[in-house]
């Protein structure tokens, strides 16, 4: 069941089970136990997070302004001191 919810190795645990020769009804179970779990737990999830998906919105594009700022200004302080060094050296 914990090998099931590990995102990445779902299908190579579930190929070692039948290459074990894991009993087919306590892998029904087993999985479908574990499905049942994931698919409540990750809708609760959505649920809850989907009513705040517009707040996240705005947040992201409030730090998107930010990044791109400090990137300009960054760029433009590197001009400058680029600039201002190969003044002092002629």
């Amino acid at each position: 069941m914990f090998g099931r919810q590990l995102i990445g190795v779902r299908v190579q645990i579930i190929l070692i089970a039948g290459i074990m020769r894991m009993d087919f009804v306590k892998f029904f179970w087993a999985n479908a136990i574990s499905v049942t779990l994931r698919i409540a737990v990750m809708g609760s999830i959505g649920y809850a997070g989907g009513h705040s998906l517009e707040q996240i919105g705005i947040d992201v594009s409030k730090i998107t302004y930010v990044v791109t700022f400090l990137f300009i200004s960054s760029f433009i302080g590197y001009l400058l001191f680029r600039y201002i060094r190969g003044k002092r050296s002629q």
